[in-house]
């Protein structure tokens, strides 16, 4: 194994590097993720002021996308009104010190179909 190694070149070296320190920040965003989610269903439950009964089964489709430059969570767009996006917004960027950049409609492919989601946009907070 070691004269194979020993025979790569140097940009194979780069590229194997370059692979690597990807999924090291991959994975951080992915812990991220894992260990922030939890909250997500008692936080749109007390948003949604509606009487929307959201079982344990339909909190599943709340999700989170994590990237370098912020954070996206997607919910149900039925569950509140514009309103409610916001307040939620506010509440997940007042308790993941983060900022409010977007709360807007959209849709997102998730369970294999397209769904129209609440899209809430948050950056790293300037505090």
């Amino acid at each position: 194994m070691s004269e194979w190694l020993a025979t790569l070149p140097w940009w194979a070296w780069g590229v194997i590097i370059l692979g690597v320190v990807v999924a090291a920040i991959w994975c951080g965003f992915q812990i991220w993720v894992v260990a922030h989610r939890s909250i997500l269903p008692d936080r749109v439950r007390a948003a949604a002021s509606r009487g929307i009964r959201i079982s344990d089964d339909d909190a599943k489709t709340i999700h989170l996308h994590a990237r370098p430059w912020g954070i996206i969570v997607h919910v149900p767009h039925g569950w509140m009104t514009d309103a409610e996006a916001g307040r939620l917004a506010g509440d997940l960027a007042h308790r993941w010190n983060r900022e409010v950049t977007l709360v807007k409609p959209t849709r997102c492919v998730w369970s294999l179909w397209m769904q129209p989601m609440w899209g809430i946009h948050l950056r790293k907070g300037s505090h």
